[in-house]
């Protein structure tokens, strides 16, 4: 077993191999083609780099580091002789590995649309690798760099920094072009406004590279359209706006027009950039926070919770006894079948008889089974977990062959009946919205427990693909048959990326719960 796993993974890995590939070339073409604009310390390759590690799935990350090292072999064989070998050989190995390990902490929560971690990581990865450049120039170099230590460290920190954030919410929108697909909010008369005014200042730096207004030089000003789309389009705005900035103010801004080169005179914009861009880039993720953070919480006053319960509980009752009543029909039928096929038996019929109770059985099964999709009687006494793998439900997602095993945790019988109903009915039409309008494989994840003297069950159900994400059609459709079941019992729903996230609570306890 372990061996046919073993070259069907080798097999999978020789598919990835012209694709890998492929990507290593493209990488190191990219980051190769954009040091030769990189002048200034507006350091293109830094950004390249953390948004192809946010873009590629860790299984191109091998790839990609190979088309760093084969990078850095084109950049700096040349450098050599100048330099030494020792000093091209340790300042190219640590750059990927250390930026791959700070994106790989933040990489899950980025992908499924919480930003907060963008900011730092770009921060730390810029300030750790220029300070070890200079350090390794300071150690390895025959004749040190000219220039404070600490100095050369914040001028090529800033350039790196201005790079990641100009790149990255380029990726950010590859990752998730949804919301721009219908382009009719970006058409209004005040972003095209702000648009207009962008290019118009843009075109002035241009014409006039050194021209000041007042104390305060053109290229800060670009940033007021900025801020305008920021305010109009939330972190989408900022996403376009921020690299639309920086690239104008680079392209703005007097340089010598060599690969690495360094303008003071524009050295005191650079910084003001920076800053311009870490404040529109923090204002981004608030508003990305505040965005989703509206989906969450399902405003419904406490009267209408009771008045929804007491609704539903009803309901329920009467799904119970309508199948109770269809078993009871059912068990007469199936008891006057034994009789027949008994009495068959006795006069020597038995091949029919046998006939007639293999129907018994399997039409009896069908029927417990059929019957459970209106009310799960076998909740009463197994509980929830039991109930969603015993019951019909259970046979039809088996059936699907796409919904992979689940991973349930705690004691849901601690949990009252009502609740249980809730969450199985909210778990199941999920379930189906997910089959009927999602592609892939997906997986039901579900922890039952008391926190903070409030008992209750978090559920996350979603799609076993990463880098897939909900339509904006599942996302109505769930809103319009599962959110008012959530709603009476603690109302929390969350979207996050490939899945959704509910929690509900017994009774009137409405509190937030710890994610399974």
């Amino acid at each position: 077993m372990s061996d046919s796993k073993l070259v069907r993974g080798f097999q999978a890995r020789l598919l990835e191999l012209p694709e890998g590939l492929l990507i290593a070339v493209l990488y190191a073409a990219a980051c190769w083609a954009s040091r030769q604009v990189s002048v200034d310390q507006f350091f293109l390759p830094a950004g390249i780099r953390i948004a192809a590690l946010l873009v590629c799935r860790p299984r191109m990350w091998p790839y990609l580091l190979l088309g760093d090292y084969a990078y850095f072999a084109c950049v700096r064989a040349p450098m050599v002789e100048r330099y030494g070998l020792t000093w091209a050989l340790i300042a190219s190995c640590y750059p990927f590995p250390l930026v791959a390990s700070l994106v790989h902490m933040c990489r899950r929560e980025v992908r499924s649309g919480d930003y907060a971690s963008l900011l730092p990581i770009s921060l730390i990865s810029a300030m750790a690798i220029n300070f070890l450049n200079v350090t390794a120039a300071h150690l390895l170099w025959p004749a040190p760099p000219q220039g404070d230590y600490w100095v050369l460290g914040v001028r090529y920190t800033i350039g790196e920094f201005l790079a990641i954030v100009t790149v990255v919410p380029l990726a950010m929108l590859w990752l998730r072009p949804a919301p721009l697909r219908t382009l009719g909010s970006w058409l209004h008369a005040p972003t095209l406004i702000m648009v207009l005014a962008l290019a118009s200042m843009t075109g002035f730096a241009l014409c006039a590279p050194n021209r000041y207004l007042g104390d305060v030089p053109i290229q800060l000003l670009m940033a007021l359209p900025v801020i305008g789309l920021a305010f109009l389009h939330g972190w989408r705005g900022v996403a376009i706006g921020v690299p639309a900035l920086n690239f104008a103010v680079h392209l703005s801004t007097a340089t010598t027009g060599f690969p690495g080169s360094f303008d003071p005179s524009t050295f005191t914009n650079q910084v003001g950039v920076a800053l311009v861009a870490a404040t529109l880039v923090l204002f981004g993720l608030v508003a990305r926070r505040d965005e989703g953070a509206s989906a969450k919480l399902l405003p419904v006053a406490t009267g209408d919770h009771r008045a929804f319960r007491f609704s539903q509980h009803a309901l329920e009752m009467t799904l119970r006894r309508h199948v109770l009543g269809i078993r009871k029909i059912y068990e007469d039928i199936d008891r006057s079948v034994c009789d027949l096929s008994d009495w068959l038996e006795e006069r020597k019929y038995t091949e029919m008889a046998k006939v007639m109770r293999q129907f018994a059985t399997i039409s009896s099964r069908e029927m417990r089974d059929k019957s459970s999709l209106i009310y799960p009687t076998s909740l009463e006494h197994v509980g929830l977990y039991l109930a969603l793998q015993v019951g019909g439900i259970g046979q039809e997602w088996r059936s699907s062959h796409r919904v992979a095993e689940h991973q349930l945790s705690g004691d849901p019988c601690q949990l009252s009946m009502p609740l249980q109903l809730a969450a199985y009915r909210a778990i199941t039409e999920t379930v189906s919205l997910m089959l009927d309008m999602e592609r892939g494989p997906l997986r039901l994840r579900a922890r039952c427990g008391c926190f903070g003297g409030k008992r209750g069950v978090v559920i996350v159900i979603g799609l076993l693909d990463a880098s897939a994400y909900l339509t904006p059609q599942f996302r109505g459709a769930y809103m319009q048959r599962v959110a008012a079941i959530i709603a009476t019992y603690g109302g929390r729903i969350e979207y996050q990326g490939n899945r959704v996230r509910m929690s509900l609570v017994d009774a009137d306890e409405v509190g937030s719960l710890s994610r399974p």
